[in-house]
């Protein structure tokens, strides 16, 4: 172990401008800039972040912007979210594996996963499979860490993730870009954005993208069949995945309208655990089929008073086939679901006028209404083929700033009421408080009372689901600092400006009627409430940026966590007992080398790393149920280059360069090591 993590500290990294930037790494005076009362002036088109106002400042909030994503040679979102401090991703293997993630400790189904603001996970799991959404199609990956249900709504128990997409321009502009890799991979995208003047303000425009992601997933891996090493190749790990998207906006200067289509097509072979060298699920197939609709409408009625309508809907047609199950019959299985989730919502906010100088006050209305389907013959008889779930909420939220002695405040309270059809009401309440010391400190804290329903699989699949189930409840408490200081530095070696950003949280969360799948006999497992259970732990995030006027720069990021998740039921013989694929270590970083040649050429390369500790597959946590601790190390090197208003960027990149052999679920192995070439070309 001595040895992994000192490897690992000598191959940290990451782009200080373009990477994991926290709240605290804005310039103070934009902080202070939100004391002073607001007008709606104009309406912005642009998706917001979901921690906007005084109410972001008590939370932990880390930001990815594109250029980062771009800069880690993302594929898929879950590629950038493994470098974010608080986040694990639970890999079951290559492209085609599934890719969740937690937040703190938390279960995939207590994050809450938004697109634009738009809930993006699925009534049916719970849940939203990260490599279902290219990279390519992001402006921002925006994390929330800590309860927020108050705020996003159910399921927000350890934190929300929001992807934001590209949706203004101030250039016409088409980019295509192709990619080749080891095991037979391929992506190639083309995306466009075409700026308009509907309304005379030049804020508007078309934006378009589409994605190609093919790879046979036929890596090799070692395996220890019964006794003798061998190295087995993955198989029925093939995948296949077309992605679209293309959004409209305009603008005036006190409406704005924004429309959005997205979709997608995809298949991809689930082989299951490998075990005594023989796949589970050898020939299982898996196809989907998604379509989400969207509309957001924003409108200011008076000068301190911004209305915003949100509706979406979302169609998938998901297609399982397994000739193998006989269980289920003579030819397997060979199932479809269909869900359909709708929704919509209104938001009035008003910034109101004080007369107390440097004080600003806010408050901020919605009601929802959302409404899912699903429809399928793998549901619990005493259902049938076919169920439903609405529910209507009620929240607000209020935020006060205030400047006194030189020092600046902010805090915030908010409360939601959902009324579910199927599971009951829940009150969701938050409040959370920020005070900036001066222009290098910081702190925050908040605490939340957070909702989690279950998903329509743990209450009614065929021979899984529980309909007796309780909907999960959360206490959450969060504790931060943050410090940022920039100097020149003048020296024969080093010289030009150097900043440093350092940030430290706590947490502690408190969860009641967790649900876990668990053995109700030698041949079934089922859905079930395990009372409470407990995270707690420390996230820290260091970054640093030299740069000088020669447009050089180096940057590094540092990120670490610590969290210890333990199922807490009363009179258990698991209690106390680390929850099953839960690290209690985690830790990344990039570091990242620019140099600009000349005016026209650009190149910049550098270094990547993961780390996860050891984690248990049994709840038990027996020794026998470790799963080892890995590093994982990676380079890249790329060069930019313009021929007029072309610019050109041609990439090379390796992963796992050490070809560590690992699973981050037991017997799902993970590929080795890796070699992608990439060439993108932007014309404007």
């Amino acid at each position: 172990m001595k040895t992994r993590l000192f490897t690992f500290l000598l191959l940290l990294c990451l782009d200080y401008k373009a990477y994991t930037t926290a709240l605290y790494g804005q310039s103070r005076k934009e902080i202070a800039d939100t004391i002073r009362t607001k007008r709606f002036s104009a309406v912005d088109i642009t998706a917001q972040r979901i921690g906007t106002g005084s109410a972001r400042l008590s939370a932990s909030t880390t930001a990815l912007s594109a250029e980062a994503i771009k800069t880690l040679g993302a594929r898929q979102i879950a590629d950038a979210l493994s470098f974010m401090p608080g986040v694990f991703v639970r890999n079951y293997g290559g492209l085609s594996g599934l890719k969740t993630v937690s937040l703190r400790g938390a279960s995939a189904s207590q994050t809450a996963v938004l697109l634009d603001g738009i809930r993006l996970q699925s009534t049916q799991s719970g849940q939203f499979d990260f490599s279902t959404l290219p990279a390519s199609m992001l402006e921002e990956i925006e994390v929330v860490r800590g309860g927020g249900a108050a705020v996003f709504g159910g399921n927000a128990m350890g934190g929300a993730v929001n992807i934001r997409t590209k949706s203004s321009a101030s250039r016409a502009e088409a980019q295509a870009e192709a990619e080749a890799a080891s095991f037979q991979e391929f992506r190639g995208a083309l995306s466009g954005a075409l700026p308009f003047d509907l309304f005379g303000n030049g804020r508007g425009g078309i934006f378009a993208g589409a994605e190609y992601q093919s790879a046979r997933g036929n890596y090799p891996f070692p395996f220890n069949d019964f006794g003798q090493n061998v190295t087995l190749e993955r198989m029925n790990a093939d995948f296949r995945n077309l992605a679209a998207n293309a959004l409209i906006a305009a603008q005036s200067s006190r409406f704005s309208l924004q429309a959005r289509c997205m979709a997608r097509s995809g298949e991809r072979g689930t082989p299951g655990a490998v075990v005594q060298g023989n796949v589970e699920m050898a020939r299982a197939r898996l196809g989907e089929d998604d379509v989400l609709l969207s509309l957001r409408m924003a409108y200011i009625p008076a000068e301190q008073v911004l209305f915003t309508l949100l509706a979406s809907g979302k169609w998938n047609t998901l297609h399982y086939l397994d000739p193998d199950a006989r269980q289920f019959g003579a030819n397997g299985i060979d199932e479809r679901f269909r869900a359909q989730d709708y929704s919509i919502s209104g938001r009035l906010r008003f910034d109101e006028s004080t007369n107390i100088p440097d004080v600003q006050v806010s408050h901020e209305w919605l009601v929802e209404h959302s409404a899912s389907t699903l429809k399928g013959n793998m549901l619990q008889r005493d259902v049938g083929t076919f169920v439903e779930r609405t529910n209507t909420a009620f929240a607000g939220k209020g935020d006060v700033a205030w400047k006194a002695l030189g020092t600046h405040f902010a805090a915030n309270a908010a409360v939601r009421l959902d009324f579910y059809s199927d599971v009951g009401t829940a009150l969701s309440p938050l409040a959370g408080g920020a005070w900036i010391l001066d222009s290098a400190w910081a702190f925050r804290a908040e605490w939340s009372y957070n909702f989690r329903p279950p998903s329509f699989n743990e209450l009614y699949y065929l021979n899984f689901g529980n309909s007796r189930l309780k909907p999960e409840r959360a206490n959450c408490f969060s504790l931060g600092t943050s410090w940022k200081t920039q100097q020149t530095i003048y020296g024969e070696i080093l010289y030009g400006l150097l900043r440093l950003d350092a940030s430290v949280d706590g947490f502690y969360h408190r969860t009641e009627n967790q649900i876990l799948a668990v053995q109700t006999s030698p041949f079934t497992v089922s859905a079930q409430n395990i009372a409470d259970a407990q995270s707690y732990g420390i996230e820290t995030s260091l970054q640093a940026a030299l740069e000088d006027d020669r447009q050089q720069a180096a940057t590094l990021t540092i990120n670490y966590t610590y969290q210890r998740a333990t199922n807490e039921t009363p009179s258990s013989f698991v209690r106390g007992k680390q929850l099953i694929y839960t690290p209690q270590h985690c830790a990344s970083g990039v570091l990242a080398l620019k140099r600009s040649i000349s005016p026209d050429i650009r190149v910049k390369t550098g270094l990547t790393a993961q780390f996860a500790g050891e984690r248990f597959y049994l709840p038990s946590n027996a020794p026998e149920s470790v799963l080892p601790a890995f590093v994982i190390v990676g380079a890249f090197a790329e060069m930019a280059f313009m021929i007029g208003s072309t610019q050109a960027t041609a990439r090379l990149q390796g992963d796992n360069l050490f070809d560590e052999r690992y699973a981050v679920i037991r017997n799902f192995p993970m590929p080795g090591r890796s070699i992608r070439a990439s060439f993108r070309v932007v014309l404007r």
